[in-house]
């Protein structure tokens, strides 16, 4: 019997490195070849924006015990908390699937958050030098690039006006019932 499988549930891979390694072992009878199809799914990393879309077919030859698939990381998309994909194992030929035919795969991002406007300056251990308008100007913008963060952003900045709104509301109506509900004109 032939056998396929992921050989780790899960890999890691820092965006500076350029890429993650899964490695795919063979097990069972080293005779005759097998093969099994990979393919990257999105999770949290979408394909495009933190890794290269990946699929294609692993041969092994007969005495072949490992192969390797390399997914590049992609570093054009700005910072971002770690992120996952998965890469799924599927279409086996002459063997079959072992238990890890699904790896999840860690975005690790090493660089600094919310941008890398202010790297130089961290490096040589000047924290106190970044001005604090112009750190929470980067942390604002960081917040409109990110898609799911965009739309939660503008949705807490709306709600924490409720109260500024209401506010607004009760000194109007007390204006009102001042000025023209309990206003005395003498005329009786």
């Amino acid at each position: 019997m032939h056998g396929c499988s992921s050989a780790q549930p899960s890999s890691f891979g820092d965006k500076a490195e350029g890429s993650v390694t899964i490695d795919v072992v063979r097990f069972g009878s080293l005779d005759g070849s097998c093969s099994v199809r990979y393919k990257a799914l999105n999770a949290s990393a979408h394909a495009g924006v933190t890794y290269e879309a990946s699929e294609g077919e692993l041969v092994f030859e007969p005495g072949d015990i490992t192969k390797t698939v390399d997914i590049a990381l992609l570093t054009g998309s700005g910072w971002s908390a770690t992120l996952e994909f998965a890469v799924d194992l599927l279409d086996e030929q002459n063997c079959e699937l072992g238990n890890l035919g699904h790896c999840r795969n860690k975005v690790i991002d090493g660089g600094t958050s919310p941008s890398s406007r202010f790297c130089e300056q961290l490096a040589r251990g000047e924290a106190n030098q970044v001005g604090e308008w112009a750190l929470f100007w980067e942390y604002f913008k960081w917040n409109f690039q990110k898609g799911g963060v965009k739309g939660r952003t503008i949705i807490a900045l709306l709600m924490d006006q409720l109260a500024n709104v209401y506010l607004y509301a009760t000194v109007l109506c007390n204006c009102y019932l001042v000025n023209v509900i309990c206003h005395d004109t003498g005329d009786r």
